[in-house]
This record gives structure tokens, C-alpha cells and sequence, in this order.
């Protein structure tokens, strides 16, 4: 069976400063530090989010091995199960200490951060307990123990984690018309077109999730839905690829030409993979079963529902990277 797809960052935030208003000069330090301190909170809650998809991902990892009733599949080698790192369940709480916006995220979060804590403990003891093979000498006895209690865990964790998910998901809406309003009062033609194109992808990825499409089902689903949002990705990626070929825009913005030569090339590679699985969804052609069952071939195999979330993936980074710099 396909393991889960692989749900990655998708939601991305840049900071404006805002109205300009007459401020002495101190007062435009301060003000231009309190922004920064917001972005920083913002963006920790980025990496929270991204972070607790990939445990949501390990999850169902973890269940379709070793099943997702009360009766425990034997596991003959180390199972994939989330990996919780301290550190970023401290990161997260010092996070909600930091004053300003986001207090609804800030508790959500909090809740969340307690039930990862024992989600933990848990599965540190059950990573131990597969990769010292100990259930060879019990006969799986403590598995089953740790498969029911982790039944428990994980649905504690999913109620919890969706009211945080659906918290954020709104707020970083919120945040990017804003951005999207601020690019355009201020004539920042390459963000706003950059952010554009960023969003007609995440409508992709949206319509994959909408239709419940993997590898092994995608010639199943609306192929006319993804011609039309892919016209509406490739008009985007042709009004960023004018913008930031004009040496007046770029100099405006403080970008040059060259800085958009990763991003516009990994553009072109999330493009090319939707536009292989259109085709294969048009003429029903599946995918080879030998892929199917490597979930590393399934990733890098073009047009897979998969592949098109990993494209994206480092879509996003370049993304990040390159409004980074500014």
C-alpha cells in the first residue's frame, strides 16, 4: 500500500512595514524591531506546522504496518514512527512567551506541546523496543501494549492538532491577502507575482487533498479541475518570469535578474509534473507497480500526486530563500 502523501509547508508569510507615517528615528528602530520580533514568532509557528504534518504523515506510517485496529501486525524491522525532538517542543513553548499577535495560536499550541511530550516518551520506548528486536524474546507482549497505548496517544494528538492546524491555516490566510494588499499599494510587482504563483500551487496541492489522489488512484480523480488551475499557475510563472526580467522592476525592488534563476528552474519542474499528471489522468496510464511499492520511487516519479508535493517542497524553500535576502 502508498504510504500517506507527504503534506509539506505550505504556507509562507512576508513581512511589510506597513503605513509610512512620520516617526523620529528611534521611534522607527523600535517599531522595525517589534516587526521583527512578530515575524520570528510567525515564522516559529511556521516550522511548528510544518513540523507536526510530517508527525501527521508518520502517523499513518506507523499504521498501516502495524494496522490501524486493536490487533498489532507483526513488525520485523524498525517502525516508522514520529520523531519528537525536545528541543522543538521547548522552541515552541518559549515561543508562546513572546508578546503580540497570534494568542490563539500561542494556547493552541501549548495544548499541543503536552500531548507531543507524552507522544514522546512513548514512541522513544517503542523505538528502542523494534530496533533491540526485544520483541523476539516477548512475543511481541509489550508491542501490543505499546500499539494500544499509542492508539490512544494518536487520537488525543489528532484532535488537538487539527484545532491548531485550522488556527493557523486561517491566520497565515489572513496574512498573505494582507501581504498580497501591501505588495500591491506599494507597486512591489515581483512579491506580488511571486506570491501569486506560490498560491496557484498550493491550489493544486488543495484540489490532490480535495480529491484524495495518490499513486496508486490518481487516474481516478477531475482531470478538468487541474487543466484549469494549471493555466492559472503557468499565466502566474509567465507574469513573475516579464517582472523579473525588467531591469527598472528588479532595481526597485532590490533584486537582480539572477536571483530568480533557481526559483524560476524549480518553477518549471513543479510545472512539468503537473503537467505529466494531466496527461497520464487524460489517458489513464497508471503507474508501474514496481514504482508503487518504493515510496522514494513514488516521490521522484513525475506526475505522481507525490511528486508534485515534493516539487513544491523545494519550490517553497527557494521561495524562502530568495525573500530572504531581502
Amino acid at each position: 500500500m502508498i504510504k500517506k502523501i507527504t503534506i509539506f509547508l505550505l504556507l509562507f508569510i512576508a513581512f511589510s512595514c506597513g503605513k509610512k507615517i512620520s516617526e523620529s528615528k528611534a521611534e522607527k528602530e523600535n517599531k522595525k524591531i517589534e516587526e521583527n520580533n512578530l515575524a520570528e514568532k510567525y515564522n516559529r509557528h511556521v516550522d511548528f506546522y510544518n513540523q507536526i504534518i510530517k508527525i501527521d504523515s508518520h502517523i499513518g506510517y506507523y499504521f498501516e504496518i502495524a494496522g490501524k485496529g486493536e490487533k498489532l501486525n507483526k513488525i520485523k524491522s524498525e517502525v516508522p514512527l514520529p520523531v519528537i525532538e525536545q528541543k522543538f517542543i521547548d522552541e515552541i513553548r518559549n515561543n508562546t512567551k513572546i508578546e503580540g499577535e497570534f494568542a490563539e495560536l500561542d494556547d493552541k499550541s501549548h495544548v499541543l506541546t503536552t500531548v507531543l511530550e507524552g507522544m514522546k516518551v512513548l514512541t522513544d520506548e517503542m523505538r528502542d523496543y523494534y530496533k533491540d528486536e526485544l520483541y523476539l524474546k516477548d512475543g511481541y507482549k509489550k508491542g501490543v501494549e505499546y500499539h494500544l497505548k499509542f492508539i490512544e496517544t494518536a487520537k488525543k494528538y489528532n484532535e488537538v492538532s487539527r484545532n491548531y492546524k485550522s488556527s493557523f491555516k486561517e491566520k497565515a490566510s489572513q496574512k498573505k491577502r494582507q501581504n498580497l494588499e501591501t505588495f500591491k499599494k506599494e507597486g512591489k510587482v515581483i512579491k506580488y507575482n511571486l506570491m501569486l504563483l506560490m498560491d496557484s500551487g498550493e491550489a493544486l496541492l488543495d484540489e490532490i487533498q480535495n480529491q484524495k489522489l495518490n499513486a496508486e488512484n490518481f487516474i481516478e480523480g477531475n482531470v478538468d479541475k487541474f487543466i484549469l488551475q494549471n493555466e492559472q499557475l503557468k499565466a502566474s510563472y509567465n507574469q513573475l518570469k516579464i517582472s523579473s526580467e525588467d531591469k527598472k522592476t528588479l532595481e526597485n525592488e532590490g533584486f537582480h535578474n539572477s536571483d530568480f534563476t533557481s526559483f524560476l528552474l524549480y518553477t518549471e519542474r513543479f510545472i512539468d509534473s503537473v503537467d505529466v499528471l494531466i496527461a497520464k489522468m487524460g489517458s489513464k496510464e497508471k503507474i508501474d507497480k514496481g514504482i508503487l511499492k518504493n515510496p522514494t520511487a513514488v516521490e521522484n516519479t513525475s506526475g505522481t500526486p507525490e511528486n508534485i508535493f515534493n516539487e513544491y517542497n523545494y519550490l517553497v524553500k527557494e521561495y524562502n530563500r530568495l525573500l530572504g535576502k531581502k
